[in-house]
């Protein structure tokens, strides 16, 4: 079993460093999509690596994969929390000068006036396979088994500082460490990463697609402004774990 699980993750640890290699020799913005589908084959990859190696009998279920326990409002009030969070964020960095830096820099560069199948390819390649594979392998794998050793108190930071540290850049983590701790509160909440698999998809879509079309950002919200998102994002969590919008998770 360890001998198998070592072999997975060799594979994908081999074709997610080929089709990093071939990004890098194609031109312009197709190596921020490339590093993109790399990085996610990865985590797909190494996720698979360590049910094997953990004789997981359900990995549905170890990784969080059946329905939880939210009702369809309260997925809505967490969707707009992650545009709060999103926003926020990207806000701060704004105000600190650092948003046109590094690889958010590269990002905005890749996705700018995309249309057509170039607008569907960055959709699927930079907004949709990142938010199914990082939660998979963050809030699915990492923090569910650290959650049944430390607690979900320790087990969302945790995760959620590894989810920035793949990020590429102290720029990117500043913004992905926010998102990871909402993300890691949604999926603790719902008792499924379903949700924070959507979270994070609409998060990744809403970037890609302001990006895309030329949105105007200014400089974003005054800090008062960041916190008063923030302060949303707080209420829309307690408001989404109100008894009338939890339900008996079902067994499928």
């Amino acid at each position: 079993r360890l001998a198998l699980a070592a072999g997975i993750a060799l594979i994908s640890l081999g074709l997610a460093g080929e089709i990093a290699r071939l990004g890098e020799q194609a031109a312009g913005p197709s190596r921020i999509p490339a590093a993109a589908v790399a990085m996610s084959l990865l985590l797909i990859g190494l996720a698979g690596a360590v049910l094997v190696a953990e004789g997981a009998a359900d990995p549905l279920e170890r990784l969080g994969l059946r329905r939880g326990q939210l009702r369809l409002p309260a997925l809505a009030l967490l969707v707009l929390g992650v545009l709060f969070v999103s926003f926020a964020a990207d806000s701060f960095l704004r105000l600190e000068g650092l948003r046109d830096q590094g690889t958010l820099a590269r990002f905005d560069r890749a996705v700018s006036n995309a249309r057509g199948p170039s607008l569907l390819m960055v959709s699927l390649t930079l907004a949709l396979a990142p938010a199914l594979a990082e939660e998979i392998f963050f809030r699915g794998l990492v923090q569910r088994g650290l959650v049944a050793r430390l607690g979900p108190a320790f087990a969302i930071p945790l995760t959620a500082l590894a989810f920035a540290a793949v990020h590429g850049d102290w720029t990117h983590a500043a913004a992905a460490f926010p998102l990871g701790l909402y993300l890691g509160v949604v999926a603790h909440l719902a008792g499924s990463i379903r949700a924070s698999i959507l979270c994070h998809a609409v998060n990744n879509l809403s970037a890609v697609w302001v990006g895309a079309f030329g949105w105007p950002q200014g400089r974003g919200l005054s800090l008062l402004g960041v916190t008063a998102l923030l302060a949303g994002c707080a209420g829309l969590l307690w408001l989404a774990s109100r008894p009338r919008f939890l339900s008996a998770p079902p067994s499928g």
